[in-house]
């Protein structure tokens, strides 16, 4: 019997995150990012390549002074910029694209809350399903078992 390489399901998992991500990316620039009302009506291209390093690495433990150093701005005039563009703070587009990808790999896996929270970039098990809880208006385990099914 063929041994798996070491760390062959953390990698897996990375793999099919990014692939998430990608697919997250796509979807994300027609749809899910249109500015609220009276904001800009078109992202910078700052901003968009923040929000793709965002959808990209949201998985890794990645913060704001990162996202904000790589599209050469300080982080606090990147703050304003990304919420007077997207509508709202970074950190919460952030923590809700971490959320719509614990809400696809609950309804698809069996991992545990703990392992999704760890998937997608919250370490913490306690505050993830406190902030899917906020975010998704019901505990991981209830939208896990009301969609699981789905599938």
């Amino acid at each position: 019997m063929a041994r798996k390489p070491i760390a062959y399901e953390a990698r897996a998992h990375a793999i099919l995150a990014a692939i998430l991500a990608e697919l997250f990316v796509a979807r994300v620039r027609q749809a899910d990012i249109t500015p609220q009302p009276g904001c800009e009506a078109k992202l910078s291209e700052r901003v968009q390549i923040a929000i793709e390093c965002m959808t990209r690495f949201g998985q890794d433990r990645i913060g704001l002074k990162e996202i904000a150093g790589r599209v050469g701005l300080s982080l606090h005039y990147f703050a304003r910029k990304f919420r007077r563009e997207v509508g709202m703070a970074p950190i919460q587009y952030l923590n809700r694209f971490r959320i719509e990808q614990a809400k696809r790999l609950l309804a698809t896996s069996t991992k545990t809350v703990g392992d999704v929270g760890r998937l997608v970039g919250i370490p913490d098990s306690g505050y993830f399903s406190r902030l899917f809880r906020k975010l998704a208006g019901e505990s991981p385990g209830i939208y896990r078992k009301m969609n699981q099914h789905q599938k």
